[in-house]
């Protein structure tokens, strides 16, 4: 509810701005209130669906987000050329009040686990995936066997090869290692 609320007070911010510096403060605004939602959507759809009506409910979710990427610059485009720019922002307006009653209304408060963050698995996935990416990104561009491609792409690699290490030994880990062996997962990942 927050995070709708804050998007939808951002995104009548941002069609208001009278400066570009106001946009990019309105913009910043709707990417942490789109952040919170986007960060909760399937934990709060999980928790709101019964375990044999999830499938469905979670094939929706992709369904809608996958028509939101192919449609809306689409629909983005055509509005900003027949109003104008401003109108990208308007449409979210009278739409963001919408959920937050009924989230008021129908959501239930839910808890994660009582175990604590894992903050090593935490920085070694993130500073393994970093590596790779800018890695990656930049390899085209500096060279693929320059040592400012190279060196962040074999810390990466190393850095999740030791958060797979540590995942199997830590006493909350972040990605279970039971995960690493289910049947149905690894099958899907050869697909």
């Amino acid at each position: 509810m927050i995070g709708v609320s804050i998007f939808t007070v951002a995104s009548a911010a941002a069609a208001l701005a009278p400066s570009i510096e106001t946009l990019i403060l309105a913009r910043a605004l709707q990417g942490i209130g789109g952040a919170i939602v986007a960060t909760l959507t399937l934990t709060i759809l999980s928790n709101a669906v019964s375990p044999d009506e999830r499938g469905v409910a979670l094939g929706a979710w992709g369904a809608i987000g996958g028509l939101a990427v192919a449609l809306g610059p689409r629909v983005g485009g055509a509005v900003t050329e027949g109003l104008s720019w401003q109108w990208i922002f308007w449409i979210d307006v009278p739409i963001g009040p919408v959920p937050v009653p009924l989230a008021w209304a129908r959501l239930t408060e839910s808890y994660g686990p009582a175990h604590r963050l894992d903050l090593p698995g935490l920085g070694l996935a993130s500073a393994g995936l970093l590596g790779i990416v800018w890695g990656v990104i930049h390899g085209n561009a500096e060279g693929w066997t320059s040592p400012s491609i190279v060196v962040p792409i074999v810390a990466g690699v190393l850095s999740l090869v030791a958060f797979v290490l540590w995942e199997r030994r830590a006493a909350a880990p972040m990605v279970p290692p039971r995960f690493l062996t289910n049947k149905a997962l690894n099958r899907a990942k050869s697909c």
